[in-house]
């Protein structure tokens, strides 16, 4: 699949199994000990900060 990707000129970013818009509210949407865990380990973005691809 990175190959395939990087051929067509792409590249793969590992992303969180959370919306980034939910990110951007977090006391809505989590507990304060998962909105701290997942500030942690997003970017602004909504990707993963530790991209493990």
């Amino acid at each position: 699949m990175r190959a395939a990707t990087r051929a067509c000129g792409y590249g793969l970013q590992e992303r969180l199994a959370v919306y980034p818009r939910y990110l951007h509210r977090p006391e809505r949407f989590f507990t304060a000990s998962i909105a701290a865990r997942i500030a942690g380990i997003a970017r602004a973005d909504g990707l993963a900060r530790q991209q493990c691809l």
